[in-house]
C-alpha cells in the first residue's frame, strides 16, 4: 500500500510540474523546468549507455538556451538544420528496432552524437513547441495537448493490450506491447484529438489536430520502444528511481522526446503550405 501511495504522489508531483511549467505564462520558468528535467533525463541516459562525460550536462543547458534565443530572434535556419539532423537520428533509431543486433555499431561508437541529436534534440523541440505556431506568442496548450495525447495513448494501449492483446508488437524489444493495444491506443488518441483538443486560441483546425494525434500515437509508441531497447541492452527495468513506482524522468519523457520534433515539423508544414 505504501508503494501505491508513493506511486500516486510521484505521479501527481510530475504532472503538477508539467502543468505548472506550461501554464505559468512565463517562458523563462518553462525553459528552466525543461532544462531541469533535461539534465536528469540526460544523466539517466548516460548511465544506461555507460557514457561518463559530465560535459553534456553543461552542453544541454547551453544549447537549449542558445537555440531558443536564436529561434526567438527569427534565426530559424539553425533550428531547422538541427531539426533535420534530429529527425534523421530518430529514423535511424527506428530502423534499429528491426535489426537483430542490439544496436547498430555506428550508435555504439558515437554515443556523444547520439546524446546530442536524440536527447538534446528532443528536449530542444519540447522547449520550442509552444512557439511553433507563432515565435512571438507562448502557446503552452500545443505542448500540453501533446502530453494529453501521449497519456491517453499509453493508458488505452495498456488497457486494450491487457484485455484484448494476442499478437506481439515488438516482442524482442518490449514483450508486453501488443498490436491490439497499439491500435486501440492510436484510435483513442485520434478520437481525443478530434473531440477534445481543438481550441480557438491555437491556429490549428480539428483536422490538423487529428493528424497531430496520429503523429503522436505512432511516434510516441516508437519513442517508448527505442527507450525499451536501450534499457534491454543495459539490462535494467527503469532508467532511474527518482519517481517511485514510475522509474526515472527518462522513463516519463521517452515518448515526448520522439513526439515533439515530428509535431514541430508538421506545424511548420501547416504554416508554409496549408495556411
Amino acid at each position: 500500500m505504501k508503494n501505491l501511495y508513493l506511486r500516486i504522489l510521484s505521479g501527481i508531483v510530475y504532472i503538477a510540474l508539467i502543468v505548472g511549467a506550461t501554464y505559468c505564462g512565463m517562458p523563462a520558468i518553462f525553459l528552466a523546468v525543461i532544462c531541469f528535467l533535461g539534465v536528469i533525463c540526460l544523466k539517466e541516459f548516460l548511465l544506461i549507455t555507460t557514457l561518463k562525460n559530465k560535459s553534456f550536462y553543461y552542453l544541454i543547458l547551453g544549447f537549449l538556451l542558445v537555440a531558443t534565443h536564436l529561434f526567438y530572434q527569427n534565426v530559424r535556419y539553425f533550428v531547422y538544420a538541427f531539426l533535420s539532423i534530429t529527425l534523421i537520428t530518430q529514423c535511424l533509431l527506428i530502423l534499429s528496432l528491426y535489426q537483430k543486433e542490439d544496436v547498430p555499431k555506428r550508435f555504439v561508437t558515437h554515443k556523444p552524437l547520439l546524446s546530442i541529436f536524440y536527447l538534446t534534440g528532443g528536449l530542444l523541440f519540447i522547449s520550442l513547441l509552444p512557439f511553433s505556431a507563432n515565435p512571438e506568442i507562448f502557446s503552452p496548450k500545443i505542448l500540453f495537448n501533446c502530453f494529453i495525447l501521449i497519456w491517453v495513448n499509453d493508458s488505452l494501449a495498456f488497457a486494450f493490450g491487457k484485455y484484448l492483446g494476442k499478437h506481439k508488437l515488438f516482442e524482442r524489444v518490449s514483450p508486453k506491447k501488443t498490436i491490439e493495444g497499439f491500435i486501440g491506443g492510436l484510435i483513442s488518441c485520434v478520437l481525443t484529438g478530434y473531440y477534445f483538443l481543438p481550441c480557438h486560441d491555437i491556429p490549428i483546425s480539428k483536422t490538423q489536430w487529428v493528424v497531430i494525434a496520429f503523429i503522436v500515437g505512432i511516434s510516441g509508441t516508437l519513442g517508448d520502444l527505442v527507450q525499451s531497447k536501450f534499457k534491454r541492452i543495459a539490462g535494467v527495468k527503469d532508467s532511474g528511481t527518482i519517481m517511485p513506482g514510475h522509474g526515472g524522468i527518462y522513463d516519463r519523457l521517452d515518448s515526448i522526446l520522439f513526439v515533439c520534433p515530428f509535431v514541430f515539423i508538421y506545424i511548420i508544414f501547416i504554416q508554409y503550405y496549408v495556411s
